[in-house]
């Protein structure tokens, strides 16, 4: 059973409230005639709400005394009054009422008052307590949880996520975060972070956070709409990963691969002596690179794939990954010598060797441009782009330079 405060300074109108009340089957759990009176009672009895007259006896009225009793108690309140004007209105509401009744009034608009706000303070309560559980949670989470509106602004951040990025809540608050993200990713992360806004979210790509002292963190992150009832997203949370230590693992595991890869393919490079290349019928080359395709598949594509990745950071847009296969296919082909520049073309990007290694052995044995030729179109198979690549020229065609032209299906981005 619901109990009662009244707070009522007229004792025949607070009679008749209590008797009203229990009528209606509330328990009244005592009166008061003054707002300092009401403040005691209300912590004496702790009723389960409070019915307050705003013009009171004493120096403390209705209002002033419902703020102390909200702020003290938590406990709801009702005005009763005759006064509805707005200037009252708003002091009521600024007090934290949860009903306002203006007397006279009937039995079932007391008792629908009463019902409402006690729903009313049910679900305050409990998004109170809801708020407290995920302040603790988020509090000794091992990741940086952020929430951000529907715009993609950030609203809050945890205390892992100030510590990883150096940054407080209010400095991270709007686009402020970004002031923590290496400037070398901030374009890609702003790019990416409006990806996932307008698509309601998913997967951060691997990036940087720097902090005021220098230091560096790699970190990932999920981020996931929360939605209206009408399927809107209305806000955004998320939470970061340090990777930085298996992001250095990583680094070194891909380097070994690397080194490992560049060793391998120098040798295969180096088995096509011109003696036995330039003497080879067509069928045979042709067996030959087919052959040489297989041995790159099985020894240097997990490394170009590792070298793409970490350039990409998991972003999958074309236009990332194909400017990331020109980076990571360019230092391949240094690591072997050959010096690469890309040039635009009409609708395709030309990709041009500098110079050649093999110098007039090139000119002399096609074997060696045939393994150029693999060498691009299987890198560029392993990024899974839709397109080709065709060979413009080459040395072995009496050529002043090796140009290799790729093409996007459905459009080519501007090479860097």
């Amino acid at each position: 059973m619901t109990s009662v405060l009244v707070v009522e300074d007229e004792m025949i109108v607070s009679r008749d409230i209590q008797q009203r009340l229990a009528d209606l089957g509330y328990r009244v759990a005592g009166s008061a005639v003054s707002g300092e009176e009401a403040v005691c009672k209300a912590e004496e009895l702790r009723p389960d709400l409070v019915l307050m007259d705003i013009l009171l006896e004493g120096v403390m009225d209705g209002i002033e005394a419902a703020r102390t009793i909200r702020q003290l108690f938590d406990i709801p309140v009702i005005f009763l009054t005759a006064h509805a004007d707005e200037r009252t209105v708003e002091r009521a509401k600024a007090a934290g009422c949860l009903g306002y009744l203006v007397k006279p009034f009937l039995d079932r608009d007391l008792k629908l008052a009463i019902e409402i706000a006690m729903e009313k303070s049910r679900g305050e309560s409990e998004l109170r307590r809801s708020e407290t559980r995920y302040r603790m949670m988020t509090a000794v989470s091992p990741a940086g949880i952020f929430l951000a509106d529907a715009q993609g602004n950030y609203q809050y951040v945890n205390e892992r996520w100030t510590r990883m990025t150096g940054l407080g809540l209010k400095e991270a608050q709007g686009d402020g975060w970004l002031r923590a993200v290496h400037p070398d990713d901030r374009e890609r992360m702003t790019a990416s972070w409006r990806r996932m806004v307008r698509s309601g979210g998913g997967w951060c790509p691997e990036y940087r956070f720097v902090t005021a002292g220098g230091r560096v963190a790699w970190v990932v992150g999920d981020v996931a709409p929360m939605k209206s009832a009408s399927g809107d997203a209305i806000l955004f949370i998320g939470a970061n990963l340090d990777i930085t230590e298996h992001k250095r693992a990583e680094e070194e595991r891909r380097a070994l691969l690397v080194r490992s890869s560049q060793g391998e393919l120098q040798r295969l490079m180096v088995s096509a002596l011109p003696s036995v290349g330039s003497v080879l019928s067509e069928d045979a080359r042709n067996a030959m690179m087919r052959r040489f395709g297989e041995l790159l598949e099985k020894n240097s594509k997990a490394a170009f794939l590792a070298e793409l990745g970490t350039c990409t950071g998991g972003d999958d847009e074309a236009e990332v990954v194909f400017q990331c296969f020109l980076s990571a296919f360019s230092a391949w082909m240094a690591n072997l010598g050959i010096r690469t520049t890309t040039v635009d073309g009409e609708g395709e990007t030309g990709l041009v060797f500098l110079n050649c290694p093999y110098g007039e052995a090139a000119r002399e044995n096609a074997v060696f441009c045939l393994m150029c030729r693999v060498l691009i179109a299987r890198a560029f198979e392993w990024t899974g782009l839709p397109g080709g690549v065709l060979q413009r020229s080459s040395l072995a065609e009496s050529g002043g330079s090796c140009r290799f032209d790729i093409k996007l299906h459905g459009g080519l981005p501007s090479p860097a």
